[in-house]
């Protein structure tokens, strides 16, 4: 499998993991839950869209 292929895999099993934690976490804070679901909103229309997705991985590239 190619890196670029690993990486994806591998931040979107870092991206489900994070988010059952935050689940977890919003139990005793339940106005985290709004937040959560917009960001949950945004990931699917990025997944979704391959130009968001190519986008969103330049950006989270340039982070490192």
């Amino acid at each position: 499998m190619p890196l670029k292929e690993e990486r994806i895999l591998n931040i979107e099993k870092i991206g489900s993991e994070i988010r059952n934690d935050y689940f977890k976490f919003a139990q005793e804070k339940p106005d985290m839950l709004e937040d959560m679901r917009a960001f949950m909103e945004m990931f699917e229309m990025i997944k979704q869209n391959p130009n968001l997705k190519a986008d969103f991985f330049k950006i989270a590239a340039k982070k490192k």
